[in-house]
């Protein structure tokens, strides 16, 4: 009969890294997210035929739909974060290029104060509506704010990264419209990037840059 190897149970687990520096295994588990960011992979006109990438919100009343969002986490320790259910919330906007000290036009600063935000369902159908509008103390930002539906500005993570549901939506992949609130506040130019946070963090995650969208004139 062959020897069993006692069990052990271990409190702590500690190594080098590549630069010699102590690692534990508490940080190599640590399933905070220390380093996000958010991409978005489709974005077009709501009656738009084709599937080309179109960032820009029509002055025409119509959404400019957004889709395949995906989140990308990290730990602490610099190791990818995947096939976790973290809760992602929708919290606004920025004035991408904002500057404070520019008065002059909308080339750097937008001109329209807020806009609309629709949440979809997987079949299209809208479920929750809101309006991003500027904070008075720092008009680079946009505040989020429900005005009727259910609370669908809340997703979850799933494990490929991509941003679903977590609440009475029915469940299904996250699809944002936004449009200006009024062909009298649809000024072509204004840009934004969008914001998100993680449950519990005040800490805001920003798209990339190359995900901005903007308003023309159609």
């Amino acid at each position: 009969m062959k020897n069993k190897m006692p069990s052990r149970k271990y409190e702590s687990i500690s190594w080098l890294g590549k630069d010699r520096e102590m690692i534990s295994r508490k940080d190599v588990f640590d399933l905070t997210p220390a380093d996000s960011k958010i991409e978005i992979q489709g974005m077009k006109e709501s009656t738009q035929k084709n599937k080309d990438k179109w960032r820009f919100i029509p002055n025409t009343g119509e959404y400019l739909m957004l889709s395949g969002i995906k989140f990308t986490g990290k730990n602490a320790l610099g190791i990818e974060l995947t096939g976790r259910s973290f809760e992602v919330n929708f919290c606004g906007a920025a004035d991408r290029d904002y500057q404070a000290e520019n008065t002059s036009g909308n080339i750097h600063n937008n001109t329209a104060g807020s806009f609309e935000v629709a949440f979809f369902d997987k079949n299209d159908m809208k479920v929750e509506n809101g309006t991003i509008t500027q904070l008075p103390e720092n008009k680079a930002v946009y505040e989020y704010r429900k005005t009727d539906g259910k609370d669908a500005a809340s997703f979850l993570v799933n494990t490929s990264g991509k941003l679903i549901y977590s609440g009475g939506t029915g469940g299904g992949p996250v699809k944002i419209g936004i449009r200006p609130v009024s062909s009298a506040q649809a000024y072509p130019g204004d840009d934004l990037l969008l914001q998100f946070k993680i449950k519990g963090s005040e800490e805001k995650i920003q798209t990339d840059k190359k995900d901005y969208i903007a308003v023309y004139d159609k």
